[in-house]
């Protein structure tokens, strides 16, 4: 809502071009036509490649929601200090009187706490009546300066109004938004690398998104670890890995399972996590269960150095869906950090 507003408090980029026999009459008429919400002077004062982003009719239909605030700018009035200007473009100065946005803005943030207007369902109505009935004696005013790039194209000059940037920008963001619609989708079915990819293309186009940038960063980490898994996971030799019953001499009612064997560190990176997932599987071989099991970790302070060999002794009795039900189990590297 507070945008609309700023429609109003900023000209600038509402600017328009209009075949005009002087840059300053351009800009001149540009402003008393936003001023007085004439939408089809603006458009014939905008340059040709601003005109080229919107059609008149897409123009107006933009505008539908700002024109209902155009009392506030009604009695605004603008006057030309200085140009700047050679014969085929340049910039005229010029000064504003209009609203003071600042005050506005206020007064609304307060009116919308003290009214809860984002619950009301006709908001734009509440602000409208709001600030006619606030600003009924006079809308408070301040005066501003602002410079408008013109140019001199088919007989005239004619105002650089930004539409044809602002409709890059409107493009890239919505390319932006479904790029980490695609990332969300990625990371929800477990594709980090396809996540990864999405959001940093996401980022490239709007890298002021905060909540994207968010997401990214978290899918960063994964991302980055996966690919620290794919690389050294060839280095951790697996060796003599069987199952063995122990059993505890009578402090156990029957004998246990444990998985035993060894794992060897035969690359040159010193770990400072390594996680194992054990699967149980039924007489099948098909998964019914599993568990993870800490063999490194930072808060440890044992890395795994190169070299390194970890003995295994994994009692397989705990976390396993029923004695009954499972008969084989699989083992890999789940996770590892260096």
């Amino acid at each position: 809502m507070t945008r609309k507003l700023l429609f109003f408090a900023l000209p600038l980029l509402l600017t328009a071009c209009s075949n005009s026999s002087s840059p300053e009459k351009a800009v001149q008429g540009y402003l008393k036509a936003t001023f007085s919400g004439d939408l089809d002077t603006q458009y014939q004062l905008a340059s040709a490649e601003d005109r080229a982003a919107w059609t008149l009719e897409e123009y107006k239909t933009r505008q539908q929601d700002a024109d209902q605030f155009r009392f506030l700018v009604k009695d605004s009035t603008s006057k030309v200090i200085s140009k700047d200007v050679d014969e085929s473009g340049g910039w005229v100065t010029v000064e504003t009187t209009g609203p003071d946005m600042t005050t506005l803005a206020r007064d609304f943030i307060g009116m919308a706490f003290a009214t809860g207007l984002s619950q009301d369902k006709n908001t734009e109505e509440t602000l409208k009546k709001f600030l006619q009935e606030k600003y009924k004696n006079g809308v408070p005013k301040t005066t501003t300066t602002q410079e408008y790039e013109v140019v001199k194209e088919e007989g005239g000059w004619h105002v650089r109004t930004g539409w044809a940037e602002q409709k890059a920008k409107e493009e890239r963001e919505q390319k932006a938004k479904n790029l980490a619609a695609l990332a969300k989708t990625a990371a929800e079915k477990g594709d980090i690398e396809a996540a990864h990819t999405y959001y940093q293309e996401s980022l490239k186009q709007n890298p002021g998104d905060s909540m994207v940038k968010y997401e990214a960063e978290r899918v960063a980490e994964k991302y980055q670890a996966h690919q620290q898994l794919l690389t050294y996971k060839p280095y951790l030799k697996m060796e003599g890995l069987k199952i063995e019953m122990e059993d505890y001499g009578g402090f156990a009612p029957e004998a246990e399972p444990h998985l035993r064997g060894k794992i060897r560190n035969t690359g040159t990176e010193t770990l400072t996590d390594l996680t194992l997932l054990i699967t149980y599987r039924d007489k099948n071989k098909q998964a019914i269960g599993e568990k993870e099991r800490h063999l490194v970790s930072s808060y440890m302070d044992r890395p795994f150095k190169p070299g390194f060999i970890y003995d295994l002794d994994e009692n397989l009795k705990y976390d396993a869906p029923s004695e009954a039900d499972w008969r084989y189990t699989g083992v890999e590297i789940a996770s590892l950090k260096y």
